[in-house]
């Protein structure tokens, strides 16, 4: 009889140290509460199918990993300069232009406005770019690739990228902060990190 009660201590005990396991579990946040946090709202990232970077931006720096650019607004120096996946960068940034080079790569770029929109045409990677920026969409060429994509969210674009094959999804954020580096540089900073991912 002693057994039989001791089992049946033994019993309940281990059933509620397990209900109380059970009942700590459930309280655990998921997977997707884990590492699908909303990015901040000064981080500009882009999501494809085969690559995805995000670089946080401030007034004078974006900065991530294998990311280092600054843009310099002094008067006697505007540039953006820096490292991108290992390749040095300086590019001279003037009111409607961006001229300079990614490692030995000429980079050059005209920048005016169309309305709201940012227009940028020129050369990157030695090939022919001519890209708009606008609150509603950023379509056009950088490089080897064309973008058609369209805002869906206050800061992020949705569609499509093609780089010299079918078409793939895409999501670009667009962070305000960006703004702040002007016209001339804002438009080289997003091809500078578009050309080279």
């Amino acid at each position: 009889m002693k057994t039989t009660y001791l089992g049946l201590l033994s019993l309940a005990a281990l059933a509620s140290v397990t209900g109380c396991c059970m009942q700590s579990e459930a309280s655990f946040p998921s997977q997707e509460e884990l590492y699908d946090e909303p990015d901040a709202p000064d981080v500009l990232t882009v999501h494809s199918d085969n690559r995805s970077f995000s670089v946080k931006v401030d007034d004078a720096n974006l900065v991530g990993p294998d990311v280092q650019l600054s843009i310099y607004s002094e008067p006697s120096d505007r540039a953006v300069r820096g490292s991108l996946w290992g390749h040095p960068v300086s590019v001279d940034v003037g009111e409607n232009v961006a001229l300079g080079a990614v490692g030995t790569t000429p980079f050059k770029l005209a920048v005016h406005r169309e309305g709201s929109a940012v227009r940028a045409s020129g050369s990157i990677q030695y090939r022919a770019s001519d890209f708009t920026l606008a609150r509603d969409r950023f379509t056009g060429k950088v490089a080897d690739c064309r973008y058609d994509l369209h805002q869906t969210g206050s800061l992020t674009y949705e569609g499509e990228r093609s780089c010299n094959g079918p078409g793939v999804p895409i999501t670009m954020k667009i962070p305000n902060e960006l703004s702040r580096w002007g016209d001339a540089g804002s438009a080289a900073a997003i091809a500078l990190l578009l050309s080279e991912s």
